[in-house]
């Protein structure tokens, strides 16, 4: 049974050399496929090498290089790490007091006044008395508002509108915007 020499790649694409015996050179290879390999070359004893065997290391290589690209993946991951935990601190801005008073008058079948400051949120409702109301705000805020919503209302329990900069005005409801400095807002023409 004649002798062959053959150079394969492992299912790692590590190249690996040897020699075997069999009936002929289709059955080598058949044998090197059916364990997996993939045959680089192929040759009967006693034939020269060609240059891609000669190229084939006789061992693997060692593991170093692996160890080394973890190490240095971990060390960057380390470093990365560090420097996300010294970042500065972002600073907010203490708040703010704020107080605001809105009063004025309301005409028609309306009980209760509601204000919304949308930019909070905030939302407070108080009764009417003889058509007159005032709302008093005391707050501390991060950002102070740039506009306020007053509405007259029935007596049903009045509740939060989703009101903003570009809502349409109505002769129950009014948009203030709110001047800075500015405490003291009247509204009197609000109709219910």
């Amino acid at each position: 049974m004649p002798r062959f020499r053959f150079a394969v790649k492992d299912e790692w694409g590590r190249r690996k050399t040897g020699g075997m015996d069999a009936p002929d050179l289709e059955g080598a290879r058949k044998r090197l496929l059916q364990g997996g390999f993939e045959v680089v070359s192929l040759v009967e004893e006693g034939q020269p090498l060609r240059q891609e065997e000669l190229a084939v290391p006789r061992k693997p290589p060692s593991k170093l290089l692996a160890y080394t690209g973890m190490a240095l993946f971990a060390l960057g991951g380390m470093v990365a790490l560090a420097s996300w935990l010294r970042r500065p601190a972002v600073k907010i801005a203490p708040p703010q007091p704020l107080k605001l008073v809105f009063q004025g008058r309301a005409s028609g079948a309306c009980q209760r006044v509601v204000l919304d400051l949308p930019e909070l949120p905030y939302h407070q409702e108080a009764v009417l008395k003889d058509g007159r109301y005032r709302l008093e705000v005391q707050l501390k805020v991060q950002q102070k508002p740039t506009y306020a919503w007053v509405q007259v209302i029935g007596a049903t329990a009045g509740k939060a509108l989703p009101l903003d900069a570009e809502s349409r005005e109505l002769p129950s409801r009014k948009m203030l915007a709110l001047q800075p400095g500015h405490t003291e807002y009247s509204v009197n023409d609000l109709k219910y």
